[in-house]
């Protein structure tokens, strides 16, 4: 997991291919977009434009992701996530390869990640995550999620 600001994300020196895709769509980013998806470069990059009420954390789940990576801009509002290695945690939803996601039951003590506008995370496949948390602010979210493939090709691509 990576947790800085936008502006600082080619100091990381992989910043390349899908994930520059990515970066520059940020960085141009109008933020009177509407909610929805967005293609960068087909299922190898796009990205999720998301309006969100923020809830306590006991209303959201752990995630992780097998093939594509996570990265995900806040630009209104303040988010709390919270974090933990997906190893050792516990299936809670086995891996829907449609959807690119498994489910875990909450770790012991996990740490957590407050983002503010401008703000991103990056999270691996081995980073499970739970989004979407209360940071002590109960206005909306408004987010950027981008997904990176990382993994092979979606279900159902040709070639």
């Amino acid at each position: 997991m990576i947790v800085d600001r936008l502006e600082n994300i080619h100091a990381y020196g992989f910043v390349g291919g899908l994930l520059q895709a990515g970066c520059r769509f940020l960085q141009s980013f109008d933020r009177a977009t509407a909610d929805g998806r967005i293609d960068i470069q087909g299922d190898d990059c796009y990205a999720l434009i998301q309006t969100v009420s923020p809830e306590g954390p006991e209303r959201r789940r752990f995630e992780a992701h097998r093939r594509y990576l996570d990265v995900q801009w806040v630009f209104q509002g303040r988010e709390c996530i919270y974090v933990d290695s997906s190893d050792g945690l516990t299936v809670d939803t086995q891996y829907e390869p449609a959807n690119d996601i498994e489910f875990f039951r909450d770790p012991p003590r996990p740490s957590t990640v407050i983002l503010e506008p401008g703000d991103f995370a990056l999270f691996y496949p081995q980073d499970a995550h739970k989004p979407c948390c209360y940071a002590g602010d109960s206005s909306r979210i408004r987010k950027v999620v981008l997904k990176i493939l990382i993994g092979g090709k979606p279900p159902g691509a040709t070639t």
